[in-house]
């Protein structure tokens, strides 16, 4: 008799959930008539107070707001500005390249420093990354 009473004990809580809640929907769609932007769960908590119903605007109200379609929101966030410039075609890109090595020739001779010749230079970048590690 003991375990029948403990599962009598063990399944009257959950039993009693149910029902409430049960009784709870069943009342809540008798109480009111469930428009379309109300849901059976907004009508249970508004038979607990909960929730409760807004009441519309006063007419005042009504006139004061602008219409929907003339609302004139300021953007949160500015648009980016263009960037100024085109894309460069590879030609342009190698010609800029031939420039800005001219300009580093000459900074190296204004500060004595011995200058390269730029295939030997690339030369020497190219054999730095392809080099093998040491084990």
């Amino acid at each position: 008799m003991t375990t029948l009473a403990a599962f009598a004990n063990s399944c009257l809580l959950p039993t009693l959930v149910v029902l409430s809640l049960g009784v709870g929907c069943a009342g809540a769609q008798t109480a009111a008539p469930v428009t379309p932007a109300e849901s059976p769960l907004k009508n249970l908590f508004k038979l607990g107070n909960f929730a409760t119903d807004t009441a519309p605007p006063k007419d005042f109200v009504i006139k004061s707001r602008p219409a929907p379609d003339k609302l004139d929101y300021l953007p949160v966030h500015e648009r980016p500005a263009a960037r100024p410039g085109k894309i460069h075609t590879p030609a342009e890109a190698k010609a800029e390249e031939a420039e800005l090595d001219k300009v580093r020739f000459a900074h190296d001779r204004l500060a004595n420093r011995p200058t390269a010749s730029l295939t030997a230079d690339k030369k020497r970048t190219a054999k730095a990354a392809v080099k093998p590690p040491k084990l």
